[in-house]
Parts: structure tokens; sequence; C-alpha cells
């Protein structure tokens, strides 16, 4: 069951440094949030070195009577939070922001699409072109 709340993100420039997503978001619940333009006119800018890569087991198993090498992802869990209030994500809150979090009032949906962002490059090592949530 759906609570009606989400958010998109499109990534629109990269460059050495950093990658930088506009954003929208959405809440059914409460009148005038509802977005039904999906206007997306937030910004997140990410600083590359807050995309971590996955942590590689490898082993060697005997399948068949073969040996093969097995290798194994572990995703890492990423403290956005720290990287926000230490100016390494920056976020300008959309104008369909309805609720916020931290000293320097992050749009909780931004927060949820940049943990997206970055679980997303630990599983397939690129800068998602896309990225949305619904709730």
């Amino acid at each position: 069951m759906s609570i009606g709340i989400g958010g998109f993100a499109n990534k629109i420039i990269e460059n050495d440094t950093s990658v930088t997503y506009k954003y929208g978001s959405y809440n059914l619940n409460i009148s005038g949030y509802d977005n039904i333009a999906r206007v997306s006119d937030g910004k997140i800018i990410i600083d590359k070195k807050c995309f971590i890569k996955p942590k590689i087991h490898r082993k060697i198993k005997k399948i068949n009577g073969k040996k093969e090498l097995i290798e194994k992802k572990t995703i890492l869990s990423i403290d956005y939070s720290n990287m926000i209030e230490n100016n390494l994500i920056i976020v300008e809150n959309c104008t369909n922001c309805w609720k916020t979090y931290g000293y320097k009032q992050t749009d909780i949906c931004a927060l949820n699409l940049i943990n997206k962002i970055l679980h997303n490059y630990q599983i397939n090592e690129q800068y998602p072109e896309t990225i949305s949530f619904d709730k």
C-alpha cells in the first residue's frame, strides 16, 4: 500500500569533479503538493568523492569438479548526511518541498534520492541517469 509520496531526479551535468541532478517531489496527502505536472526545479550536486565502490569478496570454489573464482559485491552503508554537512553534497530544495531535515533544512525527498543515487552507483558502478522512488 502506498503512502502517496515520491521523488524523481534526472542527471543534467557531469564534469570532472561532480554530478548534478535536477529533482522534484510530490505528496498526495497534502493539498498543493501533488505536483501533477511533475515539476523538477530542485538541484542535487554530488561531489564525485561521495561515490564509493562496493566491497568485493573473492574466493575459489569447486563447482562440478572445477575450481572457479566467485566474486560477491557487498554494498556499503554511506553517511550522506555527513557529506551534506561537509558540503560534498549540496541540495537546493525544490518548490514542492513539504518537509525538511537537519540543520541545513534539506528536503526529505532529496535525501531519499541521494541515498538511491549512491546505492545505485555501488550496484552498477555508473552514475544513474534517472532515479525515482514512490512510497
